[in-house]
């Protein structure tokens, strides 16, 4: 009914304690995939890679994140997000002081080479250098030209991605504290929905082994699932399925 598959623990029978990786351990899950920065696109809603790194704050489609290996990540948002990203713990910053749509002009409108420049901008400003792996979300076309130009470009960053058992399959395999209460929080909400749903089905009489509504005519499952939504939304959570 309401999914949390994505935010459960996945078991950890077949690693040993040491073996067991923390999110506070990607630094030495980076070196060992020889990756000096992660970068993240796109916004925290059904998004797992970026919903996990900035520990379940919402914010938008429009963001973008940075983390090289040995220092905490850096997030930018839209500046109408900064309170919501504030949520995440992390440093916030604002994408507009690389000036996009100055880039745009400049390069006559053409938005695959303004995207680049303007990556090229916020990487160097972060002193990212390097391999730098991609995770989030993207039109794959997208992705595969821009990824493509960029690394045509010899500008000290490669952009690289990875096919199975990425270093965030990986990493969440275990979970911090952090991260524990919130499963433990979207179990409750997720009871929540679940009995506020019984008790909406109950509320109807039957007739003919068939609810029917107060008009009479018969309660459809369209009708469950939008109260379900509705139920979903009251708890502040999401049904990504």
């Amino acid at each position: 009914m309401v999914s949390t598959t994505s935010l459960l623990p996945l078991p950890l029978s077949r690693f040993s304690p040491k073996e067991r990786p923390l999110k506070a351990d990607l630094d030495r899950l980076m070196q060992e995939r020889n990756f000096d920065a992660l970068y993240v696109s796109g916004a925290s809603h059904n998004n797992p890679v970026m919903y996990y790194m900035v520990n379940g704050a919402q914010i938008g489609e429009n963001s973008m994140l940075v983390k090289k290996r040995g220092e905490e990540p850096t997030l930018f948002v839209n500046l109408m997000e900064r309170d919501m990203a504030a949520a995440s713990g992390l440093t916030v910053m604002d994408p507009l002081k690389y000036k996009y749509r100055e880039i745009l002009t400049e390069t006559g409108g053409d938005r695959l080479e303004a995207s680049i420049r303007f990556r090229e901008r916020l990487f160097a400003d972060l002193g990212v250098k390097g391999r730098v792996a991609l995770y989030g979300l993207q039109e794959q076309g997208i992705t595969f030209v821009f990824a493509n130009a960029f690394n045509a470009r010899q500008n000290g960053v490669e952009l690289v991605g990875e096919y199975v058992d990425n270093i965030f399959e990986t990493a969440w395999l275990s979970k911090d504290r952090q991260e524990v209460e919130r499963i433990r929080q979207v179990g409750l909400k997720t009871m929540n929905v679940v009995g506020n749903t019984a008790e909406f089905l109950k509320s109807h009489r039957a007739v003919g082994g068939v609810l029917v509504k107060d008009d009479g005519s018969a309660l459809l499952i369209g009708d469950v699932k939008a109260q379900i939504r509705n139920f979903v939304m009251d708890e502040g959570i999401e049904d990504p399925e």
